[in-house]
């Protein structure tokens, strides 16, 4: 599979200010910490978009707030994190919740168990990862890392 219109995109710092998630969980506090300057990545806007749209909107509904927002610049990369403070992730599921149709165990709501498998898919087709791991907070923190963008 290949993505529509690669292009060099930038990760917005001010992200927040125009996310839907935010507005939609006016309930749920989101902490947001960008670097002073962050590389850019190269992909296709839309999937990167829906990809993060999905990791807050799943800390907003699934965790507990507040929920910490970063993006870290590592060497070669750039890692989106959002932490929850919510009840976590089961270790036997942590592996088992990225695929298609699949809610954990714990799960609120309503849903399809596809955003996260479909977060997994946008990371990997942009030459990135996802990773699920439990936090300080006794929640989820969900980590997207992608490579930054090399002039050709």
């Amino acid at each position: 599979m290949s993505l529509p219109n690669r292009q060099v995109s930038a990760i917005p710092k001010r992200y927040h200010r125009r996310s839907e998630i935010c507005r939609h969980h006016p309930d749920v506090q989101f902490t947001w910490s960008p670097p002073a300057a962050l590389a850019p990545v190269t992909g296709w806007h839309a999937g990167l978009r829906f990809a993060v749209d999905n990791l807050l909107r799943n800390a907003a509904i699934h965790g507990e707030g507040p929920v910490d927002v970063r993006l870290v610049p590592v060497p070669g990369a750039v890692r989106v994190e959002v932490a929850d403070r919510g009840p976590g992730l089961p270790p036997d599921e942590v592996t088992t919740i990225r695929e298609r149709f699949v809610r954990g165990s714990g799960a609120r709501g309503t849903g399809s168990g596809l955003g996260l498998a479909i977060a997994d898919q946008q990371a990997c087709l942009h030459g990135g990862s996802l990773s699920l791991t439990g936090n300080d907070f006794g929640g989820t923190t969900v980590t997207i890392e992608l490579p930054q963008h090399t002039p050709s």
